[in-house]
C-alpha cells in the first residue's frame, strides 16, 4: 500500500496504462497468412467467463474441470468460431471508426486505470460523520404508505353517481369489516393497482393525482376503518390505510456500512479520474476546423506544459 503512494510508482503505472491503451487502439496488422489458432487454458477460462458471467478464477477452474469431453469441445468450438470471425473482421477493417468498438476500448482502459488505484480503507469516525452530514439527502428515508382502495368510475355513473356509490359502499365495507385482501370484491377495475404496499408520494401522485396523494398522506393508519370518498382524475375511491410512515433521517449507526461504501466509491472515482487526467496531460491536442478558432489551434502541448 505504501509503494502505491510513491510518485515513481504512479509514473510507472501511468506508463503501463498508456502502453495498454496504445496497444488496444493501435493493434498490430493482422497477418492474413496466419491461419493457426492456439487455444490455451486461459482462453477457455475467458470463454467460460463470457458465457457464465463474471466469476472468480477458482470458480471458473472448477467449471472447466467438471465439463464433459463433449462440453469441453463445444467450448473450444465456440472460442474458435469467435476467434475466426474476429480475425476476418479485422482483416476487412471492420474495427476501424466503429463507435461501439471505440467505446468498448475506452471502457477497457478506464477499467485498467481504476484497477491501478488504491483507496485508503482507514476511515476515521470524523471522516465518516462528515460525509454523512454532507450527503444526508442520499440517506433520507422518504414517507411511505400502505393501503388498498375500492374504485368507482364516472364513465357510466357520472360524477355525482360515482360519489354516491362510493359513499354507500363505504358504509358497507365498514359495517362488514372488510379486510385488506377482500377489496377486489367491490367496485370497478382501476387503471393501475388495487393494493399499494410501502409506496412513496411520487408514485401515489402519478396514479391518483397530487390532491388525493396529499390527503392520503395526512391520514392516520387504521386497519379496521375504511375512509373516503377521495376524488382522483379517474373517479372516486374509498381507502383502507394500514401504514403511514413519515420520512426520517436514519442514525449514522444504522447506515454506517453503506456510508463507508459510498465514501470508498467516491474516492475511487476521484482517484481514477486523476489517473486518467494524468494520461491526458501527456497528449498534444490540436483542434482543427473549430468555429471561432484557428484551423490548427493547439489546446494542449505536453512539452509546453513541462516548461
Amino acid at each position: 500500500m505504501r509503494l502505491l503512494k510513491e510518485p515513481l510508482i504512479h509514473f510507472l503505472l501511468i506508463g503501463l496504462m498508456l502502453f495498454a491503451g496504445y496497444s488496444a487502439l493501435n493493434p498490430a496488422p493482422t497477418n492474413l497468412d496466419n491461419q493457426d489458432i492456439t487455444v490455451s487454458r486461459g482462453d477457455l477460462l475467458r470463454q467460460i467467463q463470457r458465457q457464465y458471467g463474471a466469476a472468480e478464477l477458482a470458480r471458473l477452474e472448477i467449471i472447466l474441470e467438471q465439463m464433459s469431453p463433449s462440453q469441453r469441445q463445444e467450448l473450444i468450438d465456440a472460442y474458435v468460431r469467435e476467434e475466426v470471425l474476429f480475425r476476418e473482421a479485422k482483416a476487412m477493417g471492420l474495427d476501424q471508426q466503429d463507435p461501439v468498438i471505440r467505446q468498448r476500448l475506452i471502457q477497457q482502459l478506464e477499467f485498467i486505470a481504476t484497477s491501478f488505484v488504491a483507496t485508503d480503507d482507514g476511515l476515521s469516525e470524523e471522516i465518516v460523520q462528515a460525509y454523512f452530514d454532507d450527503h444526508q439527502n442520499d440517506y433520507y428515508q422518504s414517507s411511505e404508505i400502505s393501503f388498498t382502495h375500492v374504485f368507482f368510475g364516472r364513465e357510466d355513473r357520472g360524477k355525482e353517481g360515482a360519489k354516491a356509490e362510493a359513499q354507500r359502499t363505504l358504509q358497507v365495507l365498514n359495517s362488514r369489516r372488510v379486510p385488506f385482501h377482500k377489496s377486489l370484491e367491490y367496485g370497478d377495475p382501476f387503471l393501475y393497482h388495487a393494493n399499494y404496499v410501502n409506496r412513496q408520494a411520487a408514485e401515489i401522485a402519478s396514479h391518483f393525482g397530487a390532491v388525493m396523494q396529499r390527503r392520503l398522506f395526512q391520514l392516520k393508519a387504521n386497519e379496521q376503518t375504511w375512509k373516503g370518498p377521495f376524488t382522483s382524475p379517474y373517479g372516486e375511491h374509498v381507502v383502507l390505510l394500514t401504514r403511514n410512515e413519515s420520512g426520517y433521517l436514519p442514525k449514522l449507526a444504522d447506515v454506517r456500512e453503506q456510508v463507508i461504501k459510498d465514501i470508498q466509491r467516491s474516492r475511487l472515482k476521484t482517484k481514477s479520474e486523476e489517473a486518467i487526467q494524468s494520461i491526458i496531460k501527456g497528449y498534444s491536442v490540436t483542434v482543427t476546423d473549430s468555429p471561432g478558432q484557428d484551423a490548427t489551434t493547439r489546446i494542449h502541448d505536453p512539452d509546453i506544459a513541462k516548461q
